[in-house]
């Protein structure tokens, strides 16, 4: 069987081959829309491994639509935190102390949803100390 997309329509097409035919034909089972699926009597038309082919193109088209999402989410992600920075910065006042501690608890599970996945926090570079008068600099000796 082969699926095909034509804008919101979803063709689901079977190849069959007639006796002394050169080539296979296609004929159209059914048609559906995707954002509605398959209705039953077209699930009924199907056999088992058209069945099977048909979920795994439709469970491989809802992964998709929910990694746009949340493709969408990570784009925003950093905005976002920026304006509640922002936010913080210019009216401290009202916040409440819940509300605080409230965002404190998201970040922290934000924090940990990122260590979970193994994204760890980057170390902080460290300020080289400028050495104190009369004091040599072992790797730079001129200074």
């Amino acid at each position: 069987m082969q699926i095909r997309e034509q804008g919101e329509t979803v063709k689901l097409i079977r190849s069959y081959r007639t006796a002394g035919a050169p080539r296979s034909r296609q004929k159209v089972i059914g048609t559906f829309r995707r954002d509605r699926g398959p209705t039953s009597a077209l699930l009924d038309v199907l056999d088992n491994d058209e069945l099977a082919a048909l979920d795994r193109w439709l469970s491989a088209g809802r992964n998709r639509h929910k990694q746009v999402q949340h493709r969408h989410t990570f784009d925003a992600a950093h905005s976002r935190l920026t304006q509640l920075v922002a936010a913080i910065h210019a009216s401290t006042e009202l916040l409440s102390p819940a509300e605080g501690a409230a965002i404190w608890r998201d970040l922290s599970d934000v924090a940990r949803a990122l260590t979970r996945v193994d994204y760890r926090k980057s170390k902080r570079t460290r300020k080289l100390r400028a050495p104190l008068p009369g004091q040599g600099d072992l790797l730079n000796p001129l200074t």
